[in-house]
């Protein structure tokens, strides 16, 4: 699935508001911890200026995938690209940034994407937690109903580096978890969209208990901006 028509995407969210393993609307409401105010209508992240510049050949030319600012990039996931894509359009969302929130090692950005047409929303949040790795998460919600689920990590142990991505499809007519994991020694040359690497999937999850997890993980992530830990 490569493209995703508007009517299409409407009449796929619109299908699965129920609980398809179960049959029965699951009660686990997120739309207190997805609310977000609009700030920016336009496209394109703000420029934040920096009093000390770090000539280095890492800083001039940032990893896209890493550079927790840059939203413009194709995560390598068909469906979560091509949704983001849609609801790029000009006249069908409102768009919202938060950038560089930081707790501890840990630092998010994220990108808020409300599109009224669709009663969906979607949130892209990318972190970076220094010589420990780097974080791309992907929500997409429809009526405070988590659709999508996406965890894409990488965590540096030293000599090597682990990358892995975890996806969650809630609403499909078979809800499924799809998992690609590589290793690497050459983080710097690494192709972060997994292209060619062997995904695992798997339709015997416990649907409710992960369903829980990642409601209260979006929850989480976007009550960082209000932390008293902030820096």
């Amino acid at each position: 699935m490569k493209q995703i028509p508007i009517i299409f995407l409407g009449a796929f969210l619109l299908a699965g508001c129920n609980n398809p393993q179960t049959g029965s609307p699951i009660n686990n409401n997120i739309s207190n911890s997805a609310t977000v105010q609009v700030k920016d209508s336009s496209s394109t992240a703000p420029v934040k200026d920096s009093a000390v510049k770090d000539n280095s050949p890492k800083a001039a030319a940032p990893d896209p995938f890493r550079d927790i600012n840059n939203f413009d990039i194709k995560l390598g996931d068909p469906f979560i690209d091509s949704v983001h894509a849609l609801y790029a359009k000009p006249g069908l969302r409102d768009v919202d940034y938060t950038l560089d929130v930081c707790i501890g090692d840990n630092c998010e950005s994220w990108k808020t994407i409300i599109n009224k047409q669709e009663n969906t929303a979607l949130y892209l949040f990318k972190g970076d937690g220094g010589e420990y790795g780097f974080s791309n998460d992907q929500f997409l919600l429809h009526k405070d109903s988590l659709v999508y689920a996406r965890n894409f990590t990488v965590n540096n142990t030293g000599t090597e580096s682990k990358v892995e991505e975890i996806v969650y499809h809630y609403q499909d007519k078979i809800p499924t978890v799809t998992t690609r994991t590589a290793i690497t020694k050459d983080i710097y040359h690494f192709d972060f969209t997994l292209r060619g690497v062997k995904a695992k999937e798997n339709t015997h999850f416990d649907f409710n208990k992960t369903y829980r997890e990642k409601s209260t993980e979006l929850a989480k992530l976007l009550a960082m901006k209000d932390s008293p830990d902030r820096e």
